[in-house]
């Protein structure tokens, strides 16, 4: 009982708010329309990461990457949406993702028809390294203003 009511408390304290309470605006991501400046498949980027994080910043950080991979979870992240990659192909869904993909709202429509272990593009701009909370080495490769490549989302308009 005491669990059910320490979670519940939790998630109660967990919403977006500034302070004073007001709920603040989602933050935009709208997709990049640039052409990716490398392209990379997600375990490959994420090794890089992993073994010298400093030569991987001055290879893919602030540019416009395609990253190949297998999907690992799909989440509504409440300023849009999030599509993580497996670290390995060969994971499964109990390992933490390698590369987490964010997206504006309006990429909901295709991110949902997505099934885990699916291989997709995704193409964004990096911001690096990540750490994370558990998991084999703590830390993920993130993009930014994401859109779908190779399973069929043309790049937007300018």
């Amino acid at each position: 009982m005491r669990r059910v009511m320490l979670v519940a408390v939790l998630l109660v304290g967990c919403g977006k708010k500034e302070e004073g309470g007001t709920p603040r605006p989602p933050v935009d991501r709208p997709p990049t329309t640039e052409n990716p400046a490398a392209s990379v498949g997600a375990s490959a980027v994420w090794h890089e990461y992993g073994q010298d994080a400093a030569a991987a910043d001055g290879k893919y950080t602030g540019k416009v990457v395609a990253v190949k991979g297998k999907v690992h979870t799909v989440l509504d992240d409440g300023d849009g949406w999030t599509l993580n990659l497996f670290a390995n192909p060969e994971d499964s869904n109990r390992q933490p993702p390698g590369t987490i993909a964010r997206f504006d709202r309006s990429q909901k429509d295709a991110l949902i028809r997505l099934r885990v272990g699916e291989e997709v593009e995704v193409i964004g701009r990096c911001t690096g390294k990540l750490a994370t909370m558990g998991g084999r080495n703590g830390y993920a490769v993130v993009l930014e203003n994401c859109r779908l490549g190779t399973v069929g989302a043309p790049a937007p308009e300018k």
